[in-house]
C-alpha cells in the first residue's frame, strides 16, 4: 500500500519536523491505515507531498523503525512491520507450528551446514565425549518477507549420519529427524533467553536497524529416550516475537 493524496489526513502545515511525520504515520499503522506488511511510499514521494525536505523524512522513518512499526528490505523499501507474534515456550514449541498456528508464510534458508569436533561445552550439552562429531546447521527463518531469526542447531552426528547434506532441501528439521531418523518425539526441555546487541553478521542477515538488540535464546531438545538431540542458539529480531512461558 502506498501513501496517496486519501492517506494525508492532517494539514501539511501541522507537519514540520520529523517527530511530527513520525506521530502522523504511527497513527495511520495503528489505526490499520497501512496494513502490516503494506510498502510505504518512497522518501521523494513523502517528501513532496507533506513538503518537508527528504531529510527529515528518512529521520521519521528511521525512528518508527527503531520503534518497530518499520522495516526495510533493500531494493524493496520500506514496509510496515507484522504485529509481534506470540511464542510459547513450552515443550513441545517448534517454529513450524507456530507458523503454523499463525498463518504466516514461513521461509527457510540453510547458511551453513557441516560437521565439526564438538567442544567441551557442546559434549557436556550433548552427552558425548568432547571431539565426537557434531552437525552444525545454521538457518534463517523468515516469516513473509521479514527476516525473524537465524538459529544455529547443533545434532550429535553419530545419531543422524548424513544430515548435513539432507538439510539442504529442509523445509522442516524436527518433520526431517521424524521421517529420516525414526525420532518418534521432540521435547524441549529448557530455554534460556537474554537480551544482547546482536554482531554484524546477525544484523545484517536480520536486516535490523542499528541500535536494536536481539533476543538471544539458547535451548535443548531431548527425545522420546531423553537422549538430547539438538542444543541450539537462536538470534530473534526483538521486534518479532513476544515470548510466553507456559507453566
Amino acid at each position: 500500500m502506498n501513501a496517496n493524496d486519501n492517506d494525508i489526513t492532517v494539514s501539511t502545515n501541522a507537519i514540520q519536523g520529523y517527530r511530527d511525520l513520525s506521530l502522523h504515520l504511527r497513527g495511520q499503522i495503528e489505526s490499520g491505515q497501512y496494513p502490516s506488511g503494506s510498502r510505504l511510499s518512497t522518501e521523494m514521494e513523502m517528501s513532496r507531498w507533506y513538503g518537508i525536505n527528504r531529510h527529515t523524512v528518512r529521520a521519521a522513518l528511521q525512528d518508527l523503525e527503531q520503534q518497530g512499526y518499520l522495516y526495510r528490505v533493500r531494493g524493496k523499501g520500506t514496509f510496515v512491520s507484522r504485529r509481534k507474534i506470540p511464542y510459547a515456550i513450552c515443550p513441545s514449541t517448534s517454529f513450524s507450528s507456530l507458523v503454523e498456528n499463525t498463518g504466516a508464510e514461513c521461509q527457510r534458508t540453510v547458511l551453513n551446514a557441516a560437521c565439526m569436533p564438538a567442544t567441551m561445552d557442546l559434549a557436556k550439552r550433548l552427552e558425548i565425549s568432547a571431539g565426537d562429531q557434531v552437525i552444525s546447521l545454521e538457518i534463517l527463518r523468515s516469516l513473509g518477507h521479514i527476516p525473524a531469526c537465524v538459529t544455529t542447531s547443533y545434532l550429535p552426528h553419530s545419531r543422524f549420519p548424513d544430515l548435513a547434506k539432507k538439510a539442504q532441501s529442509l523445509k522442516s528439521l524436527y518433520g526431517l529427524l521424524k521421517q529420516e531418523y525414526n525420532v518418534k518425539e521432540i521435547r524441549r526441555c529448557w530455554s534460556e533467553i537474554e537480551a544482547c546487541m546482536p554482531q554484524p553478521r546477525d544484523q545484517e542477515a536480520l536486516q535490523m536497524p542499528a541500535g536494536m538488540p536481539i533476543l538471544f535464546t539458547r535451548s535443548l531438545i531431548r527425545d522420546e529416550t531423553d537422549k538430547p538431540i539438538e542444543y541450539c542458539v537462536s538470534r530473534n529480531r526483538g521486534d518479532a516475537y513476544t515470548f510466553r512461558v507456559n507453566l
